[in-house]
């Protein structure tokens, strides 16, 4: 059963803009800038030829980066790959003033590297604008995605300190998680940066869990709930306004945690010197969890379900259908 809205409160859903599948691989000679540059232009080159897009400061006023620092600084996005990156978008005629940084919490940003330290201050990674939505000012009243799931105590408190005489506003905000906006609204486009990490309700934390439940207020009465947080996640990720300004995923395999849950697990960390990126997070999702499986399998773990809850929801709201998904290298 899905767990509610996912719009404005005045709008419908609309079916999504269908993306395709396939996920591109490049391999990396080494973890630097230079070589994630050089792989992801690779990439890309494919990416665009498919989609017939082509990612210029013609077609966009900004382009956003959602990071993952949520297990910093032990797991986090690599900074080389947001360096390449914005590398290459500076060369497709992107101003400094046009990107920015994305995540859910300043402790992860600080921690990976992407804030200054408290002591130093400041609210840029280099030259570029830096965004934390836990505390931005970002979330606007009239988008959110609610759920009858009560909230996590630390929100829980939050709200009563927020609204302490007013019990219909406490409930209403319990159950509320507010969307990203600045990724949603006006002539924005965003790279979703994710790590790969296992997941007990997910199966794999990876792509979509990065643009849907690590994308929103609210999120930690989701996370570890094996029968709400793979719907939650896909409603989030299907509503129009973030699922169509969503322009690829890429994930570094430099370092994934193949067990542990989403806790960071240093014992159960891997790498590989590759690069997936994809138009669709279901498929970079489908080749992490490969990837994480075979890892568990050569360790002697217990198998994670190919088929998870998530993908199953991602087909049921035409997002994407990961049986069809497949990995296809550059050179």
């Amino acid at each position: 059963m899905f767990l509610g809205t996912l719009r404005a409160e005045d709008e419908q859903a609309a079916k999504p803009l269908e993306k395709g599948i396939v996920t591109w691989q490049a391999k990396l000679a080494t973890f630097d800038r230079v070589a994630y540059r050089v792989a992801l232009s690779r990439l890309l080159v494919q990416y665009e030829k498919a989609s017939g897009k082509t990612i210029d400061a013609k077609n966009f006023d900004a382009i956003g980066l959602k990071v993952q620092t949520s297990n910093a600084p032990g797991l986090a996005t690599p900074r080389a790959l947001v360096d390449a990156t914005i590398s290459w978008l500076i060369g497709r005629g992107f101003e400094e003033e046009s990107i920015f940084l994305l995540d859910l919490h300043s402790r992860g940003l600080r921690s990976a590297g992407y804030l200054p330290g408290l002591s130093v201050g400041g609210e840029k990674y280099r030259s570029f604008s830096v965004k934390v939505l836990s505390g931005g000012g970002y979330f606007r009243p009239e988008w959110f995605h609610e759920s009858p799931l009560p909230p996590s105590p630390d929100h829980s408190v939050q709200v009563r300190l927020a609204y302490p005489d007013d019990l219909k506003a406490q409930w209403r905000e319990g159950r509320r998680s507010y969307l990203p906006t600045p990724l949603m609204l006006g002539k924005v486009g965003w790279i979703n940066l994710p790590v790969a990490k296992d997941s007990a309700s997910l199966g794999v934390e990876a792509a979509v869990a990065n643009a849907s439940l690590w994308n929103v207020g609210n999120n930690r009465r989701f996370l570890d709930r094996k029968s709400t947080a793979p719907a939650a996640a896909i409603e989030i990720l299907a509503v129009p306004e973030l699922w169509d300004r969503h322009l690829f995923s890429v994930l570094s395999l430099e370092k994934y945690q193949y067990s542990g849950g989403r806790k960071f697990q240093a014992a159960y960390l891997g790498s590989r010197p590759e690069l997936l990126l994809s138009a669709n997070p279901i498929g970079v999702d489908a080749a992490a969890l490969e990837v994480l499986r075979a890892e568990r399998e050569k360790k002697g773990l217990l198998p994670r379900t190919k088929d998870q809850l998530l993908f199953q929801y991602a087909r049921s709201l035409q997002l994407g259908d990961s049986e069809k998904a497949k990995v296809v290298p550059t050179y």
